[in-house]
């Protein structure tokens, strides 16, 4: 009959502990993103072509946003994951997703295994809240930006299988993984 009592009474107890920290137990929201910053991703597929057996899969980033995750509190994107998209062109500062205002958040941006090419663009440097860039196995050219050297945040970053040319640029920091 003891045992009981105690186990009834840590009921109402376990209850407050998950109300007060069910933010820490969330699974970060994958529908919740802001409009704003729904449409920023959504003109992608306007600004570049995405290829036959992709392009089913670019159907869903932001239905059910595979490759897509949004802060579960705030609604604020924070990982863009668009890897082995089959996307092909230029990433250029106008690009949606390089508006610094459009997703001011942005922690994760992997835009690996696709078509990119042209100039890694210096806009990029603007991402103040980066920790991981993975532009790799695309065709971009032309010199690193300076401009990567301002995110102080970035842990991430792997440029490698480009046509890249390295100049040693001094950067503010030393990354975790740094593959070009």
């Amino acid at each position: 009959m003891k045992g009981s009592v105690k186990s009834i009474s840590l009921i109402p107890i376990s209850f407050c502990f998950l109300f007060l920290f069910r933010d820490e137990f969330a699974v970060p929201a994958r529908h919740l993103c802001h409009p704003e910053q729904r449409e920023a991703i959504l003109e992608l597929k306007n600004e570049f072509q995405i290829q036959k057996p992709c392009f089913d899969r670019t159907v869903s980033w932001v239905n059910n946003s595979d490759g897509i995750r949004c802060d579960a509190s705030f609604g604020d994107v924070i990982e863009l994951n668009l890897s082995g998209n089959c996307i092909y062109g230029q990433l250029n500062s106008k690009s949606s997703i390089l508006r610094f205002q459009s997703l001011p958040f942005l922690a994760t941006l992997d835009l690996s295994n696709n078509h990119f090419s042209g100039n890694v663009p210096s806009s990029l440097g603007n991402l103040s809240k980066l920790t991981t860039l993975d532009l790799s196995e695309n065709a971009f050219n032309g010199e690193i930006p300076s401009s990567l050297g301002n995110l102080y945040n970035l842990a991430i970053l792997n440029l490698s299988q480009n046509k890249l040319i390295v100049f040693l640029v001094k950067f503010h920091h030393s990354w975790e993984i740094f593959h070009i």
